[in-house]
Protein backbone atom coordinates (compact mmCIF):
# COMPACT_ATOMS: atom_id res chain seq x y z
CA UNK A 1 0.00 0.00 0.00
CA UNK A 2 1.46 3.02 -1.00
CA UNK A 3 0.18 6.72 -1.82
CA UNK A 4 -0.89 7.07 -5.20
CA UNK A 5 -1.25 3.57 -6.04
CA UNK A 6 -4.65 2.38 -7.85
CA UNK A 7 -6.59 -0.25 -6.36
CA UNK A 8 -10.04 -2.03 -6.89
CA UNK A 9 -12.56 -1.58 -4.15
CA UNK A 10 -15.22 -4.50 -3.52
CA UNK A 11 -18.18 -3.23 -1.86
CA UNK A 12 -19.85 -6.72 -1.85
CA UNK A 13 -16.86 -7.93 0.23
CA UNK A 14 -17.31 -5.01 2.71
CA UNK A 15 -21.13 -6.05 2.91
CA UNK A 16 -20.14 -9.45 3.13
CA UNK A 17 -17.74 -9.27 5.77
CA UNK A 18 -18.63 -6.51 8.02
CA UNK A 19 -22.52 -5.88 7.46
CA UNK A 20 -23.50 -1.89 7.63
CA UNK A 21 -21.06 -1.77 10.22
CA UNK A 22 -18.31 0.09 8.73
CA UNK A 23 -16.06 3.19 10.19
CA UNK A 24 -16.90 6.14 7.76
CA UNK A 25 -19.67 5.09 5.10
CA UNK A 26 -22.93 3.20 4.88
CA UNK A 27 -23.33 0.47 2.32
CA UNK A 28 -26.87 -0.12 0.21
CA UNK A 29 -27.62 -3.10 -0.43
CA UNK A 30 -30.78 -2.93 -1.80
CA UNK A 31 -30.18 -2.51 -5.55
CA UNK A 32 -32.76 -3.13 -8.35
CA UNK A 33 -29.66 -5.20 -10.13
CA UNK A 34 -29.97 -8.15 -6.63
CA UNK A 35 -26.05 -8.61 -5.86
CA UNK A 36 -24.86 -5.44 -5.79
CA UNK A 37 -23.38 -3.02 -3.17
CA UNK A 38 -22.72 0.79 -3.21
CA UNK A 39 -20.77 2.73 -0.13
CA UNK A 40 -22.15 5.95 0.58
CA UNK A 41 -22.05 8.91 3.35
CA UNK A 42 -24.57 8.96 5.69
CA UNK A 43 -26.66 12.31 3.75
CA UNK A 44 -26.80 9.90 0.21
CA UNK A 45 -24.09 10.63 -1.58
CA UNK A 46 -22.70 7.58 -3.23
CA UNK A 47 -18.67 7.65 -2.72
CA UNK A 48 -18.05 4.40 -4.14
CA UNK A 49 -19.60 1.23 -6.48
CA UNK A 50 -18.86 -2.01 -6.31
CA UNK A 51 -15.07 -2.91 -8.60
CA UNK A 52 -14.47 1.08 -8.85
CA UNK A 53 -10.74 1.83 -9.49
CA UNK A 54 -10.07 4.34 -6.36
CA UNK A 55 -6.23 6.19 -5.51
CA UNK A 56 -4.69 6.16 -2.33
CA UNK A 57 -4.65 9.47 -1.32
CA UNK A 58 -3.32 9.47 2.07
CA UNK A 59 -2.27 6.39 4.87
CA UNK A 60 -2.98 7.55 8.64
CA UNK A 61 -0.79 5.04 10.31
CA UNK A 62 -1.54 7.27 13.88
CA UNK A 63 -5.47 6.04 13.04
CA UNK A 64 -4.72 3.33 11.39
CA UNK A 65 -6.75 4.57 8.24
CA UNK A 66 -6.44 4.85 4.58
CA UNK A 67 -7.85 7.74 2.80
CA UNK A 68 -8.98 6.82 -0.87
CA UNK A 69 -9.89 9.32 -3.90
CA UNK A 70 -12.27 7.96 -6.20
CA UNK A 71 -12.51 9.75 -9.42
CA UNK A 72 -14.46 7.13 -11.60
CA UNK A 73 -18.60 8.16 -10.79
CA UNK A 74 -20.07 11.97 -12.01
CA UNK A 75 -17.66 13.66 -9.23
CA UNK A 76 -14.80 13.20 -7.60
CA UNK A 77 -15.40 11.53 -3.67
CA UNK A 78 -12.85 10.81 -1.00
CA UNK A 79 -13.88 8.61 1.63
CA UNK A 80 -11.73 6.77 4.53
CA UNK A 81 -11.63 3.08 5.38
CA UNK A 82 -9.96 1.17 8.20
CA UNK A 83 -6.88 -0.76 7.44
CA UNK A 84 -8.91 -3.72 8.25
CA UNK A 85 -11.48 -2.18 5.96
CA UNK A 86 -9.18 -1.37 3.64
CA UNK A 87 -7.46 -5.21 3.74
CA UNK A 88 -10.96 -6.47 3.17
CA UNK A 89 -12.17 -4.25 0.32
CA UNK A 90 -9.00 -4.34 -2.25
CA UNK A 91 -9.10 -6.60 -5.32
CA UNK A 92 -6.90 -6.67 -8.26
CA UNK A 93 -8.62 -6.87 -11.70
Amino acid sequence: MKIGEKVCISVQALYNTYGENLSCCGIDNNSREGNYCDLYYGFGEIVCMDGEECIIDDIDNKNETVTLINECGEETTTFWLSFEEYGTAVFNR
